[in-house]
């Protein structure tokens, strides 16, 4: 069918007149020729008029299918929505082959591409040519499914929306000719790709009487010459687009904008982001609630999964909780502070604290049974829990309804049942809240009943599940779902962000397109796996081959040239800043003209007009009070070594008590770990007690001890809440056994000591501080000294002893602070590894031989490098250091000064608090940085 050019003022001339429909190819379309329309009817001093016949082209089908009465349809076909036909593709998949569908990974998405499969075959009239011969493979299970899928429809008197085209022509053709149900006239506007299904639908019709004809706008007059931009990287590429949309929307407020982007799916937040701060900066900071987007200049065409809303999260997270399905526990976290829930605005501040309380218990997953259980039994949760009485209410009310639903109704029910079921359940938690929903979530709320009824729907395929599959139904229904609110200027804001397709046939008074790089455009050729490729070429599917994708995008190039005033094409040359290949302009836009990057001009100053939201007043910055003298501080050696790693830490921490909160583990987490290894090697050395006793002891007898004391400490940190149960408890006593058997024989090798000290606590005084240090070890030698052991799972260095600013004071502190003879420091690093690596004694003495791989403080180079020539002057810089480190803290000293910037500030979790990156100090993690060499390569 060939295309005639139409002016605009005819178009609207035309649609003024009765039975005159306009026909696009997508809704977007549609809604820019209703606003054409309407502009022009105002322009003429109209103040009402008709709404012009102007549809999208699936809503045309549809009404016109049941506006013709489905003539010679015995019974009448009923229509599939989306979740009906997915749901109905599963079932044929699973009964098609049993055996496949159990080794499918995502039966769901399986159902999904034949679907896809289905609507393209159907487009394309693909399905006789596929039943002539003989096809292995995705092609051969597809054939199968879709007679199947055909047949099962058929008995139910079903039809999807693939078919309805084929099914409209077929009632059209038993109509009479000239009948009113139909149009007297029939534009059809914007379709770069015309399938042979269209193509036959509009034959149907003319053959009726309709006049179909299809057309397209003229070219613009006194359009300007296409430039091109290139760019370092996409995120460049964007922040420039943004300067250029707000630089246009200044000149002219009324010019009509648009903005392309090629992979709008997958970059919608970011555009959302760079358009919102350089079109409107305040928008973002003054937001209240969940919004999609919040500034009113721009228009993004893409919605978001409903499943992404947080009502709806929440509501789904609600419905998986009382069906009694454990939550990871960030999930139960976020629906325990969640605001959609009963009473949360007035207890919002008690429910944050029981979620505090929660994730110091460590369970990793929590049940809806379980929660209840611990709230209202006699433990440690039950005071927490009677300051959220509206809450324990929420439980009791839900149980009860739970607990009777399960006793009257069996455990099968219909899509309805459960649909008025879910709906009941979240009524007993109080959703959606008390307070008032914002624009956005009051949006949100009716579109998520709207799932519900979809839910609902689904009893036309599957009359009866279980509460746990319509659940999953529900959930894949809102994941479905692309919903964007609506605001007060939808459809009319003067920018416009839109994908490839959805622009074809606008007109723009200026347009950007980005990613056009030789990479992305035109668009690889991606034919459908279930349908042979040879098949979709040689129906001309633009999307099967090189060639139809290249004359497709060739078109809308051409179209975009056509119809704008003004047209920017971009590309980045990489994706990012560190990527390292380079990507040229597409052969489509290469042609155009290379601007300089001087012309995009229009930088905006987010700050700025941040800081101009409300009005400034002075800041004393004062230091912090001193402490009285001897005043007893918390946190032991963890204060000294936060005042080193960087002062603002130590004093948030172990003056203000700030601390972030716990994040459960499932299985032990890496501190358990490492908690049940003291714990062991304690237990171990409280038998053993010298080296006399270990280098008696037979093999099979230290192992046997060792086995005995690991199930015991087990069983003490399972009684304690730890994760380990199961598997998890049995490899962790392998585990330990094989280790701690080889840290014994290590032992061995030792000069003769005694263990006089294990995990004792110790009151010292240190730079006008007082605190307790709790040492893991102290071995008394054979003349007389001692050495003092700190146990290590990880890495663990000398190095980190040294300096003005030691990352582990820890052993410096006890040893300036002890009263015996001290003449070996060491980390016993038990862990995996070889030795003098990792594994084993990492450490420096008075002398050496008192430890094995420990030396003397002469014979580290680390040590040497500093200017440290013995063992005492090595000591008494410790001292030194230790002093100041205590006394700073002691008088407040707490500047934000990160010893290593990035790997001290990587390591912190207190960057919210200070905000160092707001200052420009916070590098990017560097493991190397600020550090002392590795001592172990230079000894």
């Amino acid at each position: 069918m060939e295309t005639a050019p139409i002016e605009l003022a005819e178009l609207h001339s035309a649609l003024a007149g009765t039975r005159v429909t306009l026909v696009t190819p997508n809704r977007r379309l549609a809604a820019w020729h209703h606003r054409q329309f309407a502009a022009a009817q105002q322009a003429a001093g109209l103040r009402a008029w008709l709404t012009p016949d102007i549809l999208p082209f699936p809503a045309f089908i549809e009404r016109s299918w049941h506006v013709c009465g489905q003539h010679g349809e015995q019974p009448p076909a009923r229509l599939l929505d989306a979740p009906q036909e997915c749901l109905l593709w599963e079932q044929v998949i699973r009964e098609a082959d049993p055996a496949l569908a159990e080794g499918l990974l995502n039966v769901a998405m399986a159902a999904r591409q034949a679907a896809a499969a289905w609507a393209l075959a159907s487009a394309w009239q693909l399905l006789p040519a596929m039943q002539k011969f003989a096809f292995e493979g995705d092609a051969a299970l597809f054939r199968n499914w879709a007679q199947r899928f055909r047949e099962r429809c058929r008995n139910r008197s079903l039809i999807s929306v693939a078919e309805l085209p084929d099914a409209l022509a077929t009632s059209i053709g038993n109509m009479p000719a000239g009948s009113a149900a139909l149009p007297a006239r029939l534009l059809v506007a914007g379709f770069d790709i015309v399938t042979p299904q269209q193509h036959h639908l509009w034959r149907i019709l003319r053959e009726a009487g309709v006049a179909v004809e299809a057309i397209e706008l003229p070219a613009r007059e006194g359009c300007k010459p296409a430039v091109r931009h290139e760019f370092a990287a996409a995120q460049a590429e964007l922040r420039a687009c943004a300067a250029w949309a707000r630089d246009r929307l200044e000149r002219d407020p009324l010019a009509r904008i648009g903005i392309v982007v090629p992979d709008l799916e997958a970059r919608r937040e970011q555009v959302i982001r760079q358009l919102t701060d350089a079109l409107d900066p305040l928008a973002r900071a003054s937001a209240a609630g969940e919004t999609d987007h919040v500034s009113a200049l721009f228009n993004v065409s893409l919605g978001r999964p409903l499943a992404d809303y947080a009502l709806v999260r929440d509501a789904l997270l609600v419905l998986d909780c009382t069906l009694g399905r454990p939550l990871p526990f960030l999930d139960f976290s976020a629906l325990l502070r969640s605001p959609y829930l009963g009473g949360a605005d007035d207890e919002r501040l008690e429910r944050a604290g029981l979620d505090a309380r929660l994730r110091e218990e460590g369970t990793s997953q929590l049940t809806f049974a379980a929660l209840r259980a611990k709230l209202v039994g006699a433990g440690s949760l039950r005071g927490v829990a009677e300051c959220c009485p509206q809450f324990l209410r929420l439980l009791d009310r839900v149980h009860a309804g739970v607990e009777s639903t399960t006793r009257q109704a069996p455990a099968t029910a219909s899509p309805q049942e459960w649909s008025r079921r879910f709906g009941a359940w979240l009524g007993a938690w109080g959703f959606p809240g008390e307070r008032a929903l914002d624009s956005t979530e009051f949006q949100v709320h009716a579109k998520l009943r709207d799932a519900f009824s979809a839910l609902a729907m689904l009893e036309v395929v599957q009359p009866r599940m279980r509460g746990a599959e319509a659940l999953a139904q529900l959930r894949r229904i809102a994941a479905d779902t692309l919903f964007q609110p609506e605001s007060l200027n939808r459809g009319g804001a003067p920018i416009e962000v839109l994908g490839i397709l959805e622009s074809a046939g606008q007109g723009f008074d200026a347009l950007w397109v980005c990613g056009l790089s030789d990479a992305a455009w035109p668009r690889a050729a991606r034919p459908h796996p279930f349908i042979p490729a040879t098949l979709q070429c040689s129906a001309g599917v633009p999307e099967a081959s090189a060639a139809a994708s290249l004359a497709l995008d060739r078109r809308v190039t051409q179209g975009w040239l056509r119809l704008c005033g003004e047209v920017v094409f971009s590309h980045p040359r990489c994706e990012n800043a560190d990527e390292e290949v380079s990507r040229e302009a597409s052969a489509l836009i290469r042609d155009v003209a290379l601007a300089p990057p001087a012309r995009l001009a229009g930088d905006f100053d987010l700050a700025g007009a941040l800081q101009a939201i409300g009005r400034r007043e002075p800041l004393v910055d004062a230091l912090p009070p001193a402490l009285p003298n001897s005043t007893h501080v918390r946190g032991g050696a963890n204060v000294v070594r936060d005042q080193a790693a960087c002062p603002f830490r130590a004093f948030a921490r172990h003056r203000l008590g700030a601390r972030t909160l716990a994040v459960p583990e499932a299985g032990p987490t890496a501190m358990q770990r490492g908690n049940l290894l003291h714990r062991v090697l304690f237990l171990l050395w409280g038998r053993i007690g010298d080296h006399a006793t270990l280098a008696g002891m037979e093999a099979d007898a230290l192992q046997a001890a060792v086995s005995e004391l690991v199930a015991r400490a087990i069983d003490e940190a399972r009684a304690q809440g730890t994760s380990l149960e199961g598997r998890y408890a049995r490899i962790e006593h392998r585990r330990l056994c094989l280790l701690l058997t080889r840290w014994l024989d290590y032992e061995r090798s030792r000069r003769p000591f005694a263990v006089v000290e294990r995990e004792a606590l110790r009151n010292v005084a240190l730079g006008g501080l007082r605190m307790d240090l709790r040492l893991d070890r102290l071995d008394r030698l054979d003349d007389g000294s001692h050495v003092l052991i700190d146990y290590k799972t990880g890495a663990a260095k000398m190095s980190s002893w040294l300096g003005a600013r030691p990352d582990e004071p820890q052993l410096p502190l006890y040893a300036h602070t002890a009263s015996e003879l001290i003449a070996a420091l060491a980390f016993a690093r038990v862990r995996r590894g070889q030795p003098r690596k990792v594994f084993g004694f990492e450490g420096v003495s008075v002398v050496d031989g008192l430890l094995p791989d420990v030396g003397a403080a002469e014979t580290r180079a680390a040590v040497r490098k500093l200017g440290f020539q013995s063992w005492d002057q090595l000591a008494k810089a410790w001292g030194e250091t230790l002093q100041r480190l205590a006394a700073d803290f002691a008088m407040g000293s707490a500047p934000v000064d990160p010893k290593a910037a990035g790997q001290t500030c990587g390591q912190c979790d207190l960057q919210g608090l200070c905000r160092i990156a707001e200052i420009g100090r916070y590098a990017a993690l560097d493991a190397d940085l600020a550090r002392v060499e590795d001592d172990d390569a230079a000894d």
